[in-house]
């Protein structure tokens, strides 16, 4: 998600790290968090033996839902829940497979009375409220037109600004090279010298501005993937991923829709969150920045 610096506050231009160029979005921790995350992953597919905390899906990696679930048993509060398994009762197949409240299992429900959810009843009905709900063309048009019009402004707005500042650095420029060929017939002038040194900054100051500004265009290709064609064949692929044997990849496709699903009782609310693919594979995503837009919950009852 987090890929540019920029997210920080920092600008990288020219090899030159500028602190504090804009108000920051997130910590700098998370961003370094997540670069070290996305290193070890890149590791990891590569082939080269990495920390299970870096894996996909991390604690419960075995499980299609870990990770997104809370338990909202106690009002005004969201516990993690983790998955367990158990054998099942003599003369019966199988496991029973539940996720417990961190909560209510370590302090042996004095603080938390949830009870465990059966994974075989929780998994089947969050994919189904996926199903219907998110993963469906007329559901998401809505958004991508929404995002195609936003992006189209912004481009708009960051475009005119860059022509803008384009025209002023060929006037600075012009202006250096006026004082260079002065400084070469006339010699040193310290007058010559301040105007010299007050075009630089002039200069610099542009240029970190239109690196600034090209950092908020939005490419050709990224809004061609908000058409109605690729956008059917996204959600083709993503339906593909949900629905097959790879759990571990079934689990990341959820992810990228689900931001977490709280149970309290027999409820279970499901926030979902809307990314987008940033290339034609079904395995590479980024997220999209959707202020403005309100997030989609949705129950089902188990």
């Amino acid at each position: 998600f987090f890929r540019n610096r920029l997210y920080t506050g920092d600008l990288e231009y020219g090899g030159v790290l500028y602190e504090d160029f804009v108000p920051a979005m997130i910590p700098k921790e998370w961003f370094e968090k997540v670069q070290l995350d996305r290193a070890k992953r890149e590791q990891q597919r590569q082939g080269v033996q990495v920390s299970r905390e870096y894996y996909p899906g991390t604690a419960g990696s075995g499980y299609l839902l870990s990770g997104m679930v809370f338990c909202g048993a106690v009002d005004g509060e969201e516990h993690p829940m983790h998955f367990e398994s158990i054998r099942a009762m003599k003369g019966k197949r199988g496991e029973y497979r539940f996720a417990i409240c961190n909560v209510a299992k370590s302090s042996r429900k004095q603080k938390c009375q949830a009870n465990r959810v059966n994974l075989r009843l929780l998994e089947p009905a969050v994919i189904e409220n996926l199903n219907i709900n998110v993963l469906t063309l007329e559901n998401l048009r809505e958004v991508a037109h929404g995002l195609s019009r936003s992006y189209a402004e912004q481009n708009h707005d960051a475009g005119n600004r860059i022509k803008v500042i384009e025209q002023k650095l060929l006037e600075i420029r012009h202006s250096i090279t006026n004082i260079m060929n002065a400084i070469e017939k006339m010699g040193y002038a310290k007058h010559l010298q301040e105007r010299y040194d007050t075009r630089k900054q002039e200069e610099e100051a542009l240029l970190l501005e239109l690196a600034h500004l090209k950092t908020l265009q939005v490419s050709k290709s990224q809004l061609a993937l908000l058409d109605e064609e690729r956008l059917s064949t996204w959600l083709a692929q993503i339906r593909a991923e949900i629905s097959g044997e790879d759990a571990a990849l079934a689990r990341r496709a959820i992810q990228l829709f689900v931001d977490r699903i709280v149970i309290k009782e027999k409820t279970v609310t499901i926030v979902y969150k809307f990314p987008l693919a940033d290339n034609a594979s079904p395995s590479s995503f980024y997220s999209v920045d959707l202020r403005g837009f309100e997030p989609l919950t949705s129950t089902v009852r188990l």
